[in-house]
């Protein structure tokens, strides 16, 4: 299992199975042009949504937010690094912005070009891992969630971020307030970004030593 709070859950219901916790990994941001983000007079706070956005990730719930920031935080801006299942009607608001599908290679230097304060991931449902929290921390932005799944989990370990309690998803008001006046927090001297594994298909995948050149290609 990718995670503690996954294997929690299949546990429950398969009660006379063990379970192997290993975490998927590193998916290889490029921290290097990631580290430091261009400086801006803009007062306005902007934070990024990573990923593809549909239902589940949280996509009805990021426009209920949006559209009440308009009235209550001006200022508030929230830039989606991906694409949604309703890019039509996010485009008619003022505070809201969507880069389209892009090439994983790229990830990290749209990330550092946004010069977001911080990464919101607003799955309403439990994820098991997330690459897309991986590249948050590789880009040195404070994360963002609901205190449940994988996500929490992985914020709680590096105790960086902020975990929202999930009732706020039924108060949007509370919601937004939250996140527009948050602390945003530098983040630890040392981030674990994600799992590194010396022979993939070996260590991860737990293949035979005969498919160690398969592992080879992988890395």
């Amino acid at each position: 299992m990718p995670s503690r709070d996954t294997a929690r859950r299949y546990a429950r219901y398969l009660r006379d199975r063990e379970f192997t916790i290993r975490p998927h990994f590193d998916i290889g941001v490029d921290t290097s042009i990631s580290a430091e983000r261009p400086q801006s007079k803009d007062t306005s706070r902007t934070i990024v949504i990573i990923g593809a956005l549909g239902p589940s990730k949280g996509s009805a719930l990021v426009y209920d937010c949006a559209k009440i920031a308009l009235k209550t935080y001006p200022d508030l801006r929230f830039h989606i690094v991906g694409y949604t299942d309703r890019d039509a009607i996010f485009a008619e608001l003022g505070n809201v912005s969507i880069t389209g599908q892009y090439d994983e290679e790229d990830l990290g230097k749209i990330l550092r070009d946004q010069a977001a304060c911080a990464a919101w991931f607003p799955a309403v449902w439990p994820e098991t891992f997330s690459y897309t929290l991986s590249a948050a921390f590789a880009a040195r932005l404070m994360p963002i969630a609901f205190d449940f799944g994988a996500i929490a989990e992985r914020i709680r370990a590096v105790n960086w971020g902020v975990l929202l309690p999930p009732e706020y998803m039924l108060n949007i008001d509370m919601l937004v307030d939250n996140l527009a006046t948050f602390d945003v927090l530098p983040p630890p001297e040392r981030l674990n970004t994600g799992q590194r594994y010396p022979q993939i298909v070996r260590d991860y995948y737990e293949a035979p030593a005969a498919w160690a050149g398969i592992g080879r290609w992988m890395q």
